[in-house]
């Protein structure tokens, strides 16, 4: 995997072109992937997405970011469904190849045309499949593109990819001002889950999977509401939710660590100390709840 930032791209456009039904009324495609990193924007008609556990169904106008390699099946409703497709690199690596802008189904794939999976260090947003909607002008730009990578007027190359790196970067900014706003209901939702999980082994990556984020974003967002790390956080959390068990129950402290998945009694008395400032005994001691609620000092 290349680790990559979004001011240096320097897209290369491997393939564009329009595709469409021709008449079928329904048609089922799965286990597909693409060579290369792809825009695909629906022009007519409508189709459903799969990947993963999640699917979605895109309209005309919508446009799906594709990373290479990346597992997925579609649907495609009405007899004049129609799709123009980008295919590029976001650096320029590897030559022309008619196989670069096609896509393959599962088992019939040429794995030395598949392309470099890249980590974008400075933005989420191209690091994952993504369905963009009411993008002003998307269609139109990505036609302007289609239509001057396949007219190979001279220096066609250079103006596509200048063309496609401006529709990336505005793709990129107009996801950022949806972002904002739903970042906080995202921001919510994670840090719910991990107060109601907190006895769970909570890392970056299990996250990601839950939420289908990069670990990345998940601790960026996190240091944004909290100002702690991730790591910090689930700790923090956890040494919370023992706080309140030692005082209100009887639990011995070994079954408390083992209750929040801390390795032993030891990690969790040093950790217990390095938050609260005092071992788990001293703060048991110091804060016992009595039968009648009266707090022993």
């Amino acid at each position: 995997m290349k680790t990559i930032s979004l001011q240096n791209i320097q897209p290369e456009i491997k393939g564009t072109g329009e595709f469409c039904t021709a008449g079928m009324e329904f048609r089922y495609e799965y286990n597909k992937r693409s060579y290369t990193h792809r825009l695909m924007c629906i022009t007519n008609g409508s189709c459903s997405f799969h990947y993963g556990k999640r699917h979605f169904r895109c309209e005309k106008g919508d446009i799906i970011y594709f990373p290479p390699n990346q597992l997925y099946g579609n649907d495609f409703y009405g007899q004049d469904f129609r799709v123009i497709n980008i295919f590029f690199d976001f650096y320029p690596y590897r030559g022309d190849s008619y196989v670069l802008s096609t896509t393959c189904v599962e088992g019939s794939s040429f794995p030395e045309y598949m392309g470099e999976t890249v980590h974008f260090s400075d933005c989420e947003f191209f690091n994952t499949l993504r369905r963009i909607i009411n993008f002003p002008d998307g269609a139109e730009q990505i036609a302007a593109i289609n239509k001057e990578y396949s007219e190979r007027r001279i220096c066609y190359k250079q103006k596509a990819s200048a063309m496609l790196t401006d529709l990336l970067i505005s793709l990129y900014r107009f996801s950022e001002s949806g972002a904002k706003e739903k970042s906080m209901s995202e921001i919510s939702e994670i840090l719910s889950y991990i107060d109601e999980n907190c006895r769970l082994p909570l890392r970056g990556e299990m996250l990601s999977e839950k939420f289908n984020y990069h670990p990345n974003y998940i601790n960026r967002l996190i240091q944004r509401a909290t100002s702690m790390s991730l790591h910090t956080y689930i700790l923090d959390t956890k040494i919370r939710h023992a706080a309140v068990m030692l005082r209100d129950t009887d639990m011995s402290i070994t079954d408390i660590a083992m209750y929040f998945s801390f390795y032993d009694s030891s990690h969790f008395s040093n950790v217990f100390r390095k938050f609260i400032g005092c071992t788990p005994h001293e703060y048991r001691n110091n804060n016992r709840v009595g039968e009648q609620g009266e707090i022993y000092l």
